[in-house]
């Protein structure tokens, strides 16, 4: 046929088309002549441009792919007519943009299509009419490759040299030939063999359809005459624009897949039927025409692709593959078959990375291997595989990886299976290659030392700090026990992240079961070894000794003994020296001194205890707040103080998703802090919006205001909070989870940047061990609770849980509250399922699997009462304590000295069989402030009195006269009085409660 081209002048070009003599797309394809393209093996690579990760199912070739047959070429078409261009392999789906034109004859003007769109497998191109503007009765198109059409396959290989001069097809538009719809095109071929036994089966009907009118019975797929074990509804193509997904009914599929994306077999040497228009009722067009009873049909091979494709069981880390894996000789991958191979049955296999010399270029490496007559199980190893170039080096950068296998026979494949991390799972995980061993930097946040660890929590979660994110580790502590695991097969890490803005990582390890340690006890003594994903080791192990800090207790009573005091700094945990220790008597609201002493190098004192009586414990040092302790219960006492002056600090950065633009919306989504006061737990994220460079949805969040010089961890979610009771589900409330932990201490006064959270996407389409639980319905009530004044909005609920190594509770569900009679609410709330009984957190042992349900509820005046009980303890019930008014001096009082008495009001009742943690914060003028606790044992009677007492008269400090305000908190918990740790009292307490802040005059 004449080019349409070749008429519009393209003069040079025609000239090459013509001395060939060849007008047959068979010419074309062959390459007999090119003016366009070219392909050949990349250095090291298969292709010459990047290459693909192919989905599962796909059909790939060492050899550049090729056309094999054009539809339809008729001269009775529809408006709505589809085109079909048919490969030998299947391609790069971004490899399309400009691939191909279709121009008018008569005008030589280009037909407004839709953007190609593989089905097929990836195999079969479809080129629609735009919905608005379909082909012109009368008129003849040719359809040609694009002048810069760049059509690669997965390999990254291109077409080849192809015509840009002869038109691949040529159909004319005539639309009364065929009122009633026909069909034009099948994928597989009708009475074809051979075929793939996971194929996609592909419907092309030369005008839109009524979607209505397909469902399984009018689009019957029969297998040797019966339903295939995997029989999904059919599909009519769509793509999209602007996020809105757009239909093209010409075209319908049906993908044999299950949830994960693994293509599903229907059978080996199977009879695959599809019926159309042939069950109870017809397929429709748009007008109504019914379909005429139509019947296609193909046969699949007689073997059949691999069922799995896995890591060697025996190799370890099952999602990566490590120094161990490439440079050893054992197999590491391994091949299930579902049905024994016949004879003269070979494996292509193709793995997929990044380039060691251009990060930018995914390569592609394909290998086969002669597989044997009866074959049900294979194993590669990396030679196989072909991970080597000619001279041994590896061919893939460390980075996302693939291995993709199928079996081939006299020209005929199965289409690839991919590997797959874990096939017992709903979610097909692509590994990682990593040949490089990380390096452990030391412990701690700083990561400056390895012979010691220093923490503040209870039970040795080893902090440290590594050249990239730390996948397991294994600590080793003698007689103390292990995390669990051992050298050959570490435990996971409780927590690993990279460092916002730097090219180091943070880690936890999982804790060793040491719960608080007597400091007059020998260390502990530890071994830490640590690895990346693919299981390198590091080659630095830590050796050393675990430092605990913020003990109370163990030893005998105060009372008439010699108290034992270490000071250290909250921030460091590093030791104060030439600390003012001092020691008070307190009996019947009477305070008298007793001891004083100077802490020395390593913050260590001894004094006197009272000889009856409260024993009162205060610090004063330079450069921090003071500290009292009225009441200790032990003759040991660990101080952390707190430095004057701001502490806080700010952090900020942005969640992200895969999800569309319509992903968030009509929902809340909101970060939490650890190191956020409790007043500030939750912070609402800014618009979610399509992100501008990532590709992704993007919610920014921030600058939220954190304590400075902690270590945290932060949590995000995504709620539908507008949910009826009625139609509460946890899946449907909690849309979207995402954590980042461990995060480092943010000096006081600084700023935290691009902290990024990933949300994956919809909580719906997680696997099923990920998705969101129900907590048992509660009842909150607080008709009990006194001193709360007007409301300050509804309750706020969420679920937390004690994090290894972190000191502050972390969140991992929220909850609504749905008002009753009274000062009642039911509530009801979702945990993220990663935080589950069977959740990564928990397998893990990053978390306590006993959760915490806490409701709190404050007045507008600052007043707040929580109740957090153990979820499996709660009984559904959450009852509230009383507000812990401060009582004396009074709000606008005088204390009538610098030394005085606090009493606030004992909101723990004995009845709970708990016992309350008093705080009272005194702020003076110079913002210095005072920070005074109180233990309320259970049946102690009447109101709580804490002591200010009379530092001055030993040469120590007090807080300036003037107008002090003072904040009161208390925490009610079961912990053992005479061995906790103040890190204890917030991981661990079942309720609390905050009176608004109060000023008075010190005299």
């Amino acid at each position: 046929m004449l080019s349409l081209r070749s008429i519009l002048g393209v003069s040079a070009l025609l000239g090459v088309a013509l001395s060939a003599g060849c007008d047959s797309p068979v010419c074309v394809f062959s390459g007999a002549r090119c003016v366009k393209g070219g392909s050949g093996g990349g250095v090291g690579g298969i292709g010459t441009t990047s290459a693909t990760f192919p989905e599962d199912g796909r059909f790939l070739s060492a050899a550049p792919p090729a056309l094999v047959s054009v539809s339809p070429e008729i001269f009775d078409a529809h408006p709505e007519t589809p085109i079909f261009l048919e490969f030998s392999e299947s391609l790069d789906p971004d490899s399309l943009d400009d691939a191909f034109q279709i121009l008018d004859v008569a005008f030589g003007t280009p037909a407004l299509t839709t953007p190609p769109i593989l089905v097929g497998d990836g195999r079969v191109v479809v080129l629609t009419p735009n919905v608005n503007v379909p082909f012109q009765e009368g008129r003849t198109y040719q359809v040609f490759y694009g002048e810069d059409q760049e059509i690669a396959d997965l390999n990254g290989q291109t077409l080849g040299e192809v015509s840009l001069e002869d038109p691949l097809l040529q159909f004319t538009v005539d639309s009364s030939a065929a009122t009633a719809p026909r069909v034009l095109y099948t994928f597989p071929t009708d009475f074809s063999i051979d075929q793939g036994n996971a194929s996609q089966i592909v419907i092309g009907f030369d005008r839109q359809m009524d979607v209505s009118s397909f469902d399984q019975d009018t689009f019957n797929v029969l297998v040797d005459g019966g339903p295939p074990i995997v029989d999904p509804a059919p599909q009519p193509l769509s793509f999209g624009v602007g996020g809105t997904g757009l239909q093209q009914p010409q075209v319908w599929t049906w993908t044999p897949v299950d949830g994960a994306g693994r293509a599903q077999s229907v059978g080996v040497d199977a009879r695959v039927q599809v019926l159309l228009s042939q069950g109870v009722g017809r397929l429709l067009d748009r007008d109504g025409e019914a379909l005429l009873p139509t019947e296609t049909e193909f046969q699949t091979l007689d073997f059949d692709l691999p069922t799995i494709v896995q890591k060697n069981p025996g190799a370890g880390a099952p999602g990566s593959f490590g120094r161990a894996d490439v440079f050893g000789t054992d197999p590491i991958v391994d091949v299930t078959l579902s049905t024994p191979l016949p004879g003269g049955v070979s494996a292509d296999i193709f793995t997929f990375g990044t380039s060691p010399t251009n990060f930018e270029l995914t390569r592609s490496v394909a290998s086969d291997v002669a597989l044997a007559q009866g074959s049900t199980a294979l194993s590669f190893t990396a030679a196989q595989l072909g991970l080597f170039d000619a001279a041994g080096d590896v061919q893939f950068a460390d980075g996302d990886f693939e291995v993709a296998v199928q079996f081939r026979r006299n020209g005929r494949v199965t289409g690839v299976r991919r590997f797959d991390a874990d096939p017992g799972t709903s979610e097909l995980e692509r590994p990682i290659i990593d040949t490089t061993v990380p390096v452990l930097l030391g412990l701690g946040t700083e990561g400056t030392i390895t012979s010691a660890f220093v923490g503040d929590v209870r039970d040795l979660a080893v902090v440290g700090r590594a050249s990239e994110p730390i996948a397991f580790a294994f600590v080793d502590a003698g007689a103390d026990g292990t995390n669990g695991g051992s050298l050959a097969d570490p435990p996971e890490a409780a927590f690993s992240a990279s460092i916002p803005l730097s090219t180091e990582a943070l880690f936890v390890a999982a804790p060793v079961a040491v719960g608080a340690v007597d400091p007059g006890a020998p260390l502990v003594g530890f071994e830490l070894t640590v690895f990346d994903a693919a299981r390198n080791a590091a080659t630095l192990t830590a050796v050393g000794r675990f430092f605990q800090r913020g003990i109370v207790g163990p030893g005998g009573a105060p009372t008439g003994a010699t108290v034992g005091v270490r000071v250290f700094d909250e921030r460091t945990l590093l030791a104060i020296p030439n600390a003012n220790v001092y020691s008070h008597r307190e009996s019947g609201g009477a305070v008298t001194f007793v001891d004083q002493g100077v802490t020395n190098t390593a913050g260590f004192v001894q004094l006197s205890g009272a000889p009856s009586g409260n024993t009162v414990i205060s610090v004063d040092a330079p450069g921090f707040d003071l500290f009292t302790f009225h009441g200790i219960p032990r003759d040991a006492l660990d101080v952390l103080l707190t430095p004057s002056g701001n502490t806080l600090a700010t952090t900020e950065g942005v969640v992200t998703s895969e999800l569309s633009s319509q992903g968030f919306v009509g929902a809340g989504t909101r970060v939490s802090d650890t190191r956020s006061d409790r007043l500030m737990r939750f912070d609402d994220t800014s618009a979610c919006l399509p992100g501008t460079m990532s590709g992704r949805f993007e919610c920014p969040f921030g600058p939220v205001t954190i304590q400075g010089s902690r270590l945290g961890a932060s949590t995000f979610f995504a709620t539908q909070d507008s949910l009826a009771q009625t139609s509460f589900l946890a899946l449907l409330y909690l849309r979207g989870f995402a954590i980042t932990a461990p995060l480092g201490p943010v000096p006081a006064g600084g700023a935290e940047l691009a902290v990024e959270l990933d949300a994956q996407t919809s909580t719906t389409l997680l696997p099923i061990l990920e998705q969101p639980l129900g907590i048992p319905p509660h009842i909150l009530d607080i008709s009990a609770s006194t001193g709360l004044g007007t409301l300050d909005g509804d309750p706020l609920v969420s679920v937390e849980t004690i994090a290894a190594g972190i000191p502050d509770p972390l969140l991992v569900g929220k909850g609504n509250p749905y008002p009753l009679a009274g000062s009642t609410w039911t509530v009801l709330g979702a945990v993220a399922g990663v935080a589950g009984p069977t959740g990564a957190l928990t397998q893990r042992n990053a978390i306590d699997p006993s959760l915490f349900l806490r409701a709190a509820v404050r007045d507008t005046s600052g007043n707040e009462v929580a109740a957090r009980p153990r979820i499996a303890l709660s009984g559904n019930a959450l009852n509230t304590i009383d507000v812990p008014l401060f009582l004396v001096p009074g709000a606008g009082g005088s204390t009538g000295g610098s030394a005085y008495n606090i009493v606030v009001r004992d909101t723990v009742p004995d009845a709970a069989g708990v016992e309350g943690f008093y705080r009272v914060v005194v702020t003076g003028p110079t913002g210095r402030r005072w920070i005074l606790w109180r233990l309320d044992t259970n049946d102690a009677a009447g109101d709580v009195l804490l002591s200010v007492p009379d530092l001055a008269a030993q040469g120590g400090s007090m807080l300036p006269a003037g107008t002090q305000t003072a904040e009161v908190r208390v925490w009610a918990s079961d912990l053992d009085r005479g061995l906790f740790l103040w890190s204890d009292i917030e991981r661990e307490h079942e309720a609390f409660g905050r009176a608004a802040t109060v000023s008075y005059t010190q005299n």
